[in-house]
């Protein structure tokens, strides 16, 4: 709980087998705190009670602190709450998607394509106005 406690950001993923009855296993959690340290800490959900999960993760979860990112996070964070529906973690603060990051960043590197010259290896773009 120290980690969590003292985290700046983190990484959340969790793992189920796929059907309507299966409900989370594990919790795998990324987390940097604000000094730069970083641990990993894996949760074996089967055996947390909905209360315990919630003591543990609502702190984190909710504080505007702290950053929660993942990949596929609005599903995890679906079947974590109907997985431990006593747990509260249906309210969060700080939670960033970051397949929609990285979709947006391809869609932006798409559209520059071909916007500018090869340089020595590298692009650069450069507007007819500036000086050579």
């Amino acid at each position: 709980a120290a980690i969590l406690r003292e985290a700046a950001v983190v990484g959340l993923d969790s793992e189920w087998r796929p059907g309507k009855n299966s409900t989370v296993a594990l919790i795998q959690l990324a987390c940097r705190s604000r000094a730069g340290e970083e641990k990993v800490l894996l949760l074996d959900c089967i055996r947390l009670r909905p209360d315990e999960l919630g003591e543990l993760l609502r702190p984190t979860l909710r504080s505007e602190d702290v950053v929660v990112l993942g990949h596929g996070l609005k599903g995890d964070l679906k079947e974590l709450n109907r997985s431990f529906a006593g747990a509260g973690l249906y309210l969060m603060t700080g939670v960033l998607e970051v397949g929609k990051m990285a979709a947006l960043a391809e869609e932006q590197k798409a559209s520059h394509a071909g916007a500018g010259e090869e340089v020595g290896g590298e692009k650069q773009a450069a507007e007819e106005s500036a000086p050579p």
